[in-house]
């Protein structure tokens, strides 16, 4: 800035850098700086320098008004975005729910598909094991019946019909372990979900 000055001095005086430097130092040593004895280069000095500090007061006053406009821009984006962040938070939490709702609403509806598929193969099973003691009892009557005509006959029948009981009882075994493990695991899974809320 000093620099200038002294380069627009020099043109005006038509003089050297240098020798307006060595004149204004010797100046500074003589004159006194009273309002009263400044000559007209002080005072053209001196408006310079209002005038510069003006400037500066101006852009130092621009400055802060441009913080103060982004400051206050960056307070209504911060603002806008929490208010974004918390509708989609909102948003997230109701799509959750839902989904949570929905899982929850299927598996009581497979919870009931298997308590009523597991009502069924009971009551036919219970069916089959009534026909089969009906069976059961009517080749035991024609068996006594048949007693007369002879012993291995009878024998043969009976060794017969425990063996389809047995393969019955091992079947009926065989289909109640998985009913209940799947049972059982549907029950863990609902435990679960009501101890994760």
């Amino acid at each position: 800035m000093a620099s200038s000055l002294i380069s627009e001095l020099a043109q005006r005086l038509g003089k050297s850098e240098e020798e307006v430097i060595q004149f204004l130092q010797t100046l500074w040593q003589i004159l006194p700086l009273s309002p009263e004895t400044q000559p007209y280069f002080f005072r053209y000095l001196d408006e310079r320098f209002l005038r510069l500090e003006d400037r500066y007061e101006n852009l130092r006053k621009e400055l802060q008004q441009g913080y103060a406009f982004l400051r206050e821009r960056m307070e209504t984006l911060h603002s806008e975005t929490i208010k974004q962040v918390e509708g989609l938070r909102d948003e997230m939490t109701r799509k959750v729910e839902g989904l949570r709702e929905e899982m929850l609403g299927q598996i009581e509806g497979l919870r009931k598909d298997m308590e009523q598929g597991n009502k069924s193969l009971r009551e036919e099973m219970l069916g089959q094991i009534e026909r089969l003691r009906k069976d059961m009892e009517n080749q035991r009557e024609s068996l006594l019946s048949q007693m007369k005509h002879g012993d291995d006959l009878l024998r043969q029948k009976i060794e017969a019909v425990s063996q389809h009981v047995e393969r019955l009882e091992k079947w009926l075994f065989a289909l109640t372990v998985p009913v209940l493990v799947s049972t059982i695991g549907i029950v863990g899974i609902l435990i679960q979900l009501y101890l994760s809320r």
